[in-house]
């Protein structure tokens, strides 16, 4: 297999597919690439699918970059319906036979915008004094998440539809079957863009509670998480071949993808010697963060801007030269 940290490391853009858990996908690329040092930019649940980009190599240093982009997700809520866990897994702890009016739906959607606090599933990935929520809710302790400020960029109602109860079936809930009508179910795709940390369960909760009808997560996939798109991810079945031989070389992303939004400067061949042994170099440009380039293109690292015009490096990608 070709020597995929020849160059410092690289991200690659995975599909994972519902029932398997993001931990078990990292697992899956250490075995076939050898590598150890991997990471991924945000755990999705077991029964989500979709975008999960992973740092291979040097590149972990930079998940907090990867962060710092918004994720996109195409959400699949019923109505009527309220679970423990606020999505398929968990136990039905409410139902309703009403369901909301299109026009009071699209005021929901709208409503859970902007800058909102939002108090996370305890049987989500939060940790509660070092520990899971959902271990420590699955041995019966009773607690509330701490709420957290998350942004929801933006929030597009898709599609409304309305599930059969052969339908309902079909995803293994005869449970969510209604007790009127035919047995179906008022179900809606909405696409959400939110900032890291969001969970997108407790929002359909949220929603149907706004609602006065209920609701929960039947389905999630993530579309995008920052450069990475859904059309660009390798499925979980392809990833021994697409990682082996030249192969590689077609779907690694640099390190500096995740950085591409911060200003960048090319460093000349004194100064770059001088950042990769970790002094600081003159710099001109404004912001915060400043990403270095060697005279050939390479991608040396990022510096902390001080002021006084000069860059202090922070993270470098590059051996010294000279």
């Amino acid at each position: 297999m070709t020597d995929i940290l020849a160059d410092g490391g690289h991200f690659i853009n995975v599909f994972k597919p519902r029932h398997m858990t993001s931990s078990a996908v990292v697992s899956k690329v250490r075995r076939i690439t050898g590598v150890k040092r991997i990471g991924h930019g945000g755990t999705l649940d077991p029964l989500a699918n979709g975008v999960l980009p992973l740092a291979i190599g040097r590149c972990t240093r930079l998940i907090s970059d990867l962060h710092r982009w918004p994720k996109s997700y195409v959400a699949i809520i019923m109505f009527g319906v309220t679970t423990s866990t606020s999505d398929l897994e968990g136990d039905v702890v409410a139902t309703n036979t009403t369901s909301p009016a299109a026009d009071d739906l699209r005021r929901g959607v709208r409503t859970f915008t902007g800058r909102i606090k939002q108090r996370p599933s305890v049987y989500s990935a939060v940790k509660i004094n070092g520990v899971r929520a959902y271990e420590l809710a699955r041995q019966g302790y009773d607690f509330d998440p701490p709420e957290r400020e998350v942004t929801v960029h933006s929030a597009d109602l898709l599609e409304i539809t309305n599930w059969s109860a052969d339908d309902i079936r079909d995803i293994g809930r005869s449970d969510f079957i209604s007790t009127t009508g035919n047995g179906g179910r008022l179900v809606a795709a909405i696409k959400y863009v939110c900032s890291t940390g969001t969970y997108v369960r407790s929002l359909a909760e949220e929603l149907g509670q706004y609602l006065r009808c209920g609701a929960c997560l039947v389905g999630l996939i993530r579309t995008e998480v920052g450069p990475f798109k859904i059309s660009a991810a390798i499925p979980i079945h392809q990833l021994e071949a697409t990682l082996s031989n030249d192969a590689w070389s077609n779907s690694g992303y640099s390190c500096d993808v995740v950085v591409r939004d911060l200003p960048g400067i090319v460093l000349g061949l004194e100064d770059e010697r001088m950042f990769c042994n970790g002094v600081p170099v003159k710099c001109t440009k404004e912001g915060d963060r400043i990403r270095a380039y060697g005279q050939n293109g390479s991608f040396l690292g990022v510096g902390d801007n001080h002021g006084a015009g000069c860059i202090r490096p922070k993270l470098v990608f590059a051996s010294p030269k000279g």
